[in-house]
């Protein structure tokens, strides 16, 4: 295999959940804000052995930056829902027991609101609106089915 290849380089993902706890923003030495977005979503299947729909929740943290960090804090609760779109990342860290630890998160690029209030989408056009294909994806899920 030459080292010459090339192939492309696509570092994309789109997930949609909700919070787990509300937004923590702090800020850089330099003054950026970053915000943490703690997510769960959601994998709907059909058992094919039993013909149930099974379902399995999983979590991930995602990380704004600047202007956007901000807003999130600002607008974004504990189960709010939100369409995220950013890249995967890593990064390591030594905890308070000296242990190297190695996260894995989403760096967002942006993120949507999709949540309402008094009819109109929070958060304003420039950081996303209503999706109805939040609903639509998965009709037989409703928000009782939550874990949180």
């Amino acid at each position: 295999m030459p080292s010459d290849l090339r192939f492309p380089r696509i570092n994309t993902i789109t997930l949609s959940g909700r919070l787990t706890r509300d937004p923590e923003v702090r800020y850089t030495p330099s003054g950026a804000p970053v915000c943490s977005l703690p997510l769960a979503f959601n994998r709907v299947w059909k058992d094919k052995n039993s013909g149930e729909f099974k379902e399995e929740t999983s979590f991930m943290d995602a990380v704004v930056w600047g202007r956007q960090a901000d807003q999130c804090a600002q607008q974004l609760h504990k189960g709010s829902p939100v369409l995220i779109e950013g890249e995967l990342r890593t990064r390591s860290y030594e905890n308070k027991e000296g242990r190297n630890v190695k996260v894995a998160e989403i760096s967002a690029n942006r993120v949507h609101f999709l949540e309402w209030s008094d009819g109109a989408p929070r958060g304003g056009e420039q950081y996303g609106g209503r999706n109805n294909e939040e609903s639509e994806m998965h009709p037989d899920v409703t928000d009782d089915d939550v874990p949180f």
